[in-house]
């Protein structure tokens, strides 16, 4: 999944509240589902210790099967974001295009590639038919997926707090806007941040990078995010103080 963040629309997160009952009954249930997910599909850990939730288990081993295949039969970098049903044995159903790269090509070849592969791994009986967001791309570590239902405004509001702490861009004539791209992986640490449209000032891009870096590690990924998540963030000096 990418999830985009411009810096320059003003977002208001005071009613993004979660009541303590809630929190406990997920947590109980995802500790009920990790019996029936995690165990299926092997340790449910993502390399590095951290200890992966039962629904992102899930949806990391459908991205381990689509690796190999976008390895081999994609020619894209630049990740194309697509949703797909499956139903209880796996079986791919409709697939469509969430976000394009910019190449209607690519576009293509990335909903023709899913329909090739037409299933997946089937989701565990306490998940059920469910739909599936996943980028698509040569890159082996830009291939992601998470659940649909999976909801990243509040998680990514945390995100942009923490990044807007740390940044104080030096006052200049005009209006710049720059926009950069990094992962997060589950356990919150930052990866792969890179520049995708630079603002045409050095110092401008620079303090971009550097209040994302100061930013990280993020907290970790809710369940059902997936291993990882692809970002795609874009700083105005018009906010930015």
């Amino acid at each position: 999944m990418i999830f985009c963040v411009d810096r320059s629309l003003p977002t208001d997160y005071s009613n993004m509240n979660i009541w303590f009952p809630t929190r406990c009954l997920s947590q109980l249930f995802s500790f009920l589902l990790a019996f029936l997910i995690c165990i299926p599909y092997g340790q449910c850990n993502d390399g590095g210790g951290y200890a992966l939730g039962p629904l992102s288990q899930y949806c990391r081993f459908v991205q381990n099967q689509l690796i190999p295949i976008c390895s081999t039969q994609c020619t894209w970098e630049k990740p194309v974001t697509v949703q797909f049903g499956i139903d209880n044995s796996g079986t791919i159903g409709q697939v469509t295009v969430l976000q394009a790269n910019g190449q209607l090509q690519d576009t293509q070849a990335a909903v023709r590639l899913v329909q090739m592969i037409r299933a997946v791994a089937a989701p565990p009986p306490a998940v059920g038919p469910t739909q599936l967001i996943a980028n698509i791309s040569h890159n082996p570590d830009d291939v992601t997926v998470s659940l649909q239902s999976f909801d990243p405004s509040m998680y990514m509001a945390d995100v942009n707090r923490h990044i807007k702490r740390g940044w104080h861009p030096a006052t200049s004539g005009g209006r710049l806007r720059t926009s950069v791209s990094f992962k997060i992986y589950a356990d919150g640490n930052l990866s792969g941040l890179q520049l995708e449209q630079s603002s045409g000032s050095p110092q401008f891009d620079n303090e971009a990078m550097q209040a994302v870096q100061a930013a990280a590690p993020f907290r970790p990924l809710p369940d059902g995010a997936g291993e990882k998540v692809y970002v795609s963030y874009t700083f105005d000096s018009a906010n930015g103080r």
